[in-house]
């Protein structure tokens, strides 16, 4: 993850020049407090619906953790409609308002950015649920000339460690043909009317007329989906492919 690190060290001065400009003086956990208190719920239903441990959750927001780990804030965020550096870092105000002169933050370029969505995270085998809610923007890697067809999304779950691990975070070609051997997000059909299919990330070991086979890696094991119940095959980006290098 190192590569994914280098693209965010730009993202991630922007939002430290944000939370000085805010002044850093509301701990988000205030923040989280607020949101979930606007939905009407409980910790528990946070817990529920976000799929971070309740015990967690009352911890951010007694203020007992400053920095949470992996893809934390974004789930909370997605679950409560809000976006992850409102709720990481607050409103900034404006320049103007910052004593002491402006901080200047570099203008972000809308097209060298790419989408980043929401998942709700699933149970056996690793699957999830792709809301389709954007909680984010991370940056469009250099090896990708336009973010049109790309998104991302964090890894939900160990189903594929050490491959990847929970939080990691993958960058999806939507048109890419996902062949055998490359690593896929495979969407399912939902069960039912109104309700979203299941998502998987697995590899894709091969594909017959009548079924996908999957592979995982914790633990081992292939798995047989009929292809009728497979809504979408999405291909997961290489390192190569993100860099450019053929």
């Amino acid at each position: 993850m190192e590569l994914i690190s280098l693209y965010k060290d730009y993202f991630s001065l922007t939002e430290e020049c944000a939370m000085m400009q805010s002044g850093g003086m509301e701990h988000w956990g205030e923040r989280l407090k607020t949101a979930t208190d606007e939905k009407g719920w409980t910790a528990a239903e946070l817990s529920r619906r976000s799929g971070v441990p309740i015990e967690n959750i009352k911890k951010y927001i007694q203020g007992s953790v400053d920095n949470p780990r992996g893809n934390v804030i974004a789930k909370l965020a997605a679950a409560l409609d809000k976006p992850a550096v409102w709720l990481s870092h607050g409103e900034a105000p404006s320049p103007s308002d910052v004593r002491g002169g402006p901080i200047s933050v570099p203008p972000i370029n809308p097209r060298s950015v790419v989408e980043l969505l929401g998942v709700t995270r699933g149970g056996d085998n690793g699957w999830f649920e792709l809301n389709g809610q954007v909680i984010d923007r991370v940056p469009l890697p250099p090896g990708i000339s336009s973010a049109d067809l790309i998104f991302a999304l964090y890894v939900s779950g160990d189903s594929m460690w050490p491959r990847y691990e929970d939080g990691d975070l993958v960058y999806i070609h939507r048109d890419r043909p996902a062949v055998n051997g490359v690593d896929v997000v495979v969407e399912l059909h939902p069960a039912s009317d109104g309700e979203v299919g299941h998502s998987l990330i697995k590899r894709l070991v091969k594909r017959t007329s009548t079924q996908l086979v999957l592979r995982q890696h914790n633990p081992a094991k292939d798995i047989e989906i009929a292809l009728p119940s497979v809504a979408r095959v999405f291909r997961i980006l290489t390192s190569s492919e993100l860099m450019g290098v053929k």
